[in-house]
């Protein structure tokens, strides 16, 4: 319990805006924050959310969290559910 909240915290730390400042191909760091690599191979194209359609947004939103509109970054129910699946399949 203490890890989900000390990880809801860590998320509301984020700033979702600047996720279009994203480099195009991926470049890799550490947890200080220093350059390690790029990833070879990967070639995405940046395209603004506003060129995005809504239905596409739904399809995922849908299909990824039908509560994200509801929640910080992270689903407390969602979690519960996914443990509780987690231990009855092992048990």
């Amino acid at each position: 319990m203490m890890f989900g909240l000390v990880y809801y915290l860590w998320a509301l730390t984020f700033d979702i805006s600047t996720i279009g400042q994203m480099p195009q191909h991926s470049v890799i760091y550490d947890r200080n924050g220093t350059f390690y690599s790029r990833t070879v191979g990967e070639n995405r194209v940046v395209v603004p959310y506003e060129k995005v359609s809504p239905n596409f947004v739904n399809a995922l939103i849908s299909r990824e969290d039908s509560c994200f509109y509801e929640h910080h970054g992270i689903d407390p129910l969602g979690i519960a559910r996914a443990l509780s699946e987690i231990c009855s399949s092992e048990g």
